[in-house]
């Protein structure tokens, strides 16, 4: 999942509806660890990411058409 569409205005209001929205949805999973993907071009999407406790880990090009896509992880729960 990405939420890139919220880290264009990330901070103030939309920064603060993304994280409680990732958080809410991250908090009732099993799972030890969440993986996403980020343009690189939107640097503050990623911070905001890694504020949260997110760590670049890598870089992803999903598709031969796609852009290359930095991965982030981090581990559940969300700090």
């Amino acid at each position: 999942m990405t939420y890139a569409s919220y880290g264009r205005g990330s901070s103030g209001d939309a920064g603060r509806v993304a994280e409680r929205l990732t958080r809410t949805l991250m908090e009732k999973r099993d799972e030890d660890l969440v993986v996403l993907l980020v343009d690189p071009e939107h640097s503050r999407v990623q911070a905001l990411y890694e504020s949260w406790g997110f760590r670049k880990v890598g870089e992803r090009q999903p598709f031969p058409d796609s852009p290359v896509y930095a991965v982030m992880l981090a581990e559940l729960p969300l700090k």
